[in-house]
């Protein structure tokens, strides 16, 4: 199993955190969880099996505020302090690790839409290390053998101290010959603006960053304090969707999708940094929301992912 060095100092901040996982997202319970639930005993049994809707895929009933029925006043899981968190169904237990398989094995990190896993990742001063990986690997498949293989250089590229993290991301783009859309600020930002969005927050940011001048968020040395947790960013970005490349076309959309996603937050840093500072945990923030709103959006994700497949295959196609 591959894995970033960072993955097993994750831990949930339970009710400390800001942005409960508990809230605003459909909760599936899988075959497994809900055979046990059936057969549970006593209040909590019974309380289970009122709040699941069996549909095709069951999940529980939201509540005021789009509240798991089991997160209680202070933030904390019913279902743990009553009976463990072995009891929870497969995606409370996971969330927000998220797995990719691949030939002989599987990768797994931590998603940046959790402040704790925000912090984790963007907050790390070292280079990130990819650990499980065995350089004499051979992949029989031909497509995931290049994919693992651009994606090593992809990150060495990305880790590239010596050049500012604007250099890295240009430096990615031509080395790999990436066409992104050649959109003005104002027209990314109405395009974002254009996609499904879920929190008021994202909203407003968004809003905020249209009324920017291009001019005035594009200096380079403007976010010096933040190369670090740019970089890191970055390389989550790699580490989580090449792996997603489906054909010979793809790989160059998934690290299109790589690149967008930091200018955004880029963007979003600088226009910050203008008008009140931006400080790290501003970035965090900043990243917990792009990536909740993004990248945990199925139709989103599709939406750029086509966006960039245009630029680099129309033509041919």
């Amino acid at each position: 199993m591959v894995r970033p060095d960072y993955y097993d100092k994750f831990q949930c901040i339970a009710d400390r955190c800001k942005h409960t996982c508990c809230a605003g997202w459909e909760i599936d319970v899988d075959g497994e969880a809900l055979s046990r639930y059936q057969k549970m005993e006593g209040p909590l049994g019974q309380k289970l099996r009122e709040q699941i809707v069996l549909d095709e895929e069951p999940h529980f009933k939201l509540g005021e505020g789009e509240r798991c029925p089991f997160l209680d006043d202070r933030n904390l899981c019913e279902i743990i302090l009553t009976c463990g968190e072995e009891q929870l169904c497969q995606i409370c237990r996971d969330h927000p690790r998220f797995r990719n398989e691949r030939n002989g094995g599987e990768e797994t990190g931590v998603g940046l839409c959790c402040e704790a896993a925000a912090e984790l990742i963007l907050g790390k001063k070292e280079k990130t290390i990819l650990l499980g990986e065995d350089p004499r690997e051979n992949f029989q498949d031909p497509l995931e053998r290049q994919v693992f293989q651009i994606r090593k250089e992809a990150i060495r590229i990305i880790q590239d101290r010596d050049l500012l993290m604007e250099e890295r991301a240009e430096k990615l783009l031509e080395t790999f010959s990436v066409r992104i859309p050649e959109f003005s600020l104002k027209e990314w930002t109405a395009f974002y603006l254009s996609l499904e969005r879920m929190d008021e927050a994202w909203t407003e940011e968004l809003e905020k960053l249209g009324k920017e001048e291009e001019r005035e968020v594009s200096h380079r040395q403007e976010l010096s304090n933040l190369e670090l947790p740019l970089e890191q960013f970055f390389v989550y970005l790699l580490y989580r969707h090449l792996p997603q490349t489906q054909d010979w076309t793809d790989w160059k959309v998934q690290l299109g999708y790589a690149y967008v996603n930091y200018k955004l937050l880029r963007w979003l840093c600088l226009g910050r940094e203008k008008k009140e500072g931006c400080s790290l945990e501003d970035c965090m923030e900043l990243a917990r929301l792009l990536s909740s709103e993004i990248e945990y959006s199925q139709e989103n994700t599709d939406e750029i992912l086509d966006l960039i497949w245009n630029a680099n295959w129309e033509e041919e196609a």
